[in-house]
């Protein structure tokens, strides 16, 4: 009769790898990682370290990946970008425009930890010290306050959980 119908790939063989490929070493995650961090983009990072984009990813959900991860980012900002930010933060404090060197010394001094008072600071007042004008504005705040927290829906309690069952 006829020729046979191909087979179930059309005729075309099936490709099979002889052996699987070898598992990311910690200095494929270390390299990727670096490379990572530095560039922002992963596509870039894994070329960098010839690996492909899905060899990437799956190196990165290895175990330990995310304790590197955070390390390496954290080394980026603590050694480049804090320094470089603070020398730009610098800059902009000679700079002749008022509005960039209040918002550069306001910003230093907010990485630097000093807090500004809080708008809250009549409440910190002595009562003594108010008028009964300021003090009758204080308890028409604090009892509308009090009646949107009354008003707000309460988050259910949580029971803790028994590890000895």
């Amino acid at each position: 009769m006829g020729k046979e119908p191909p087979g179930p790939y059309g005729g075309l063989m099936k490709v099979v790898p002889l052996r699987q490929p070898l598992p990311a070493t910690r200095d494929d995650l270390a390299a990727l990682v670096m490379a990572y961090a530095e560039s922002g983009d992963l596509e870039d990072a894994a070329k960098s370290c010839g690996l492909s984009l899905s060899k990437a990813v799956a190196v990165l959900r290895t175990m330990g990946a995310r304790q590197m991860m955070a390390r390496a980012l954290r080394h980026v900002l603590d050694v480049e970008t804090a320094p470089e930010a603070l020398a730009v933060l610098r800059r902009g404090l000679r700079d002749p425009s008022a509005r960039i060197r209040i918002t550069s010394a306001a910003t230093l001094l907010d990485r630097a930890g000093v807090v500004a008072q809080p708008a809250d600071a009549a409440r910190e007042r002595n009562l003594s010290e108010l008028s009964a004008d300021d003090l009758a504005a204080l308890i028409a705040e604090l009892q509308a306050e009090n009646a949107e927290r009354a008003a707000a829906p309460q988050p259910a309690k949580r029971q803790p959980f028994d590890f000895m069952d």
